[in-house]
């Protein structure tokens, strides 16, 4: 994966931002040190077409499918306490049910186990 544009804030949280394109799993942030879960505190997506969203943790789902109708979408709010986290040591991705594009912007924290 190219990597994808970032802005890290003072209070800890880092906001990626990315376009998906094709039904794979596509890495959003990489996967930190042993010990450490990549915790969603907030999430916009947008979608051109009908389409899935599933957020992965190492490619393995972490979220359950959330289905976008086309030039829809949906936000989750921020939420300190993290609406999702990966597993410890794995990477946050997303993997799409058809290839049409899909916009992202995630808030995230890295959170000690």
């Amino acid at each position: 994966m190219a990597s994808a544009p970032t802005n890290r804030h003072k209070d800890g949280v880092v906001t990626v931002y990315a376009t998906h394109t094709t039904a794979t799993n596509l890495e959003l942030v990489a996967a930190p040190a042993a010990g450490i879960k990549i915790r969603v505190i907030s999430v916009l997506v947008s979608a051109a077409a009908d389409n899935t969203v599933t957020f992965t943790s190492d490619a393995v789902a972490a979220t359950n499918p959330a289905y976008v109708a086309a030039n829809g979408g949906y936000v989750l709010n921020p939420n300190e306490a993290g609406w999702f986290e990966t597993t410890a040591g794995e990477a946050l991705g997303v993997t799409l049910g058809f290839a049409t594009a899909v916009g992202l912007t995630i808030n995230y924290k890295l959170s000690q186990v």
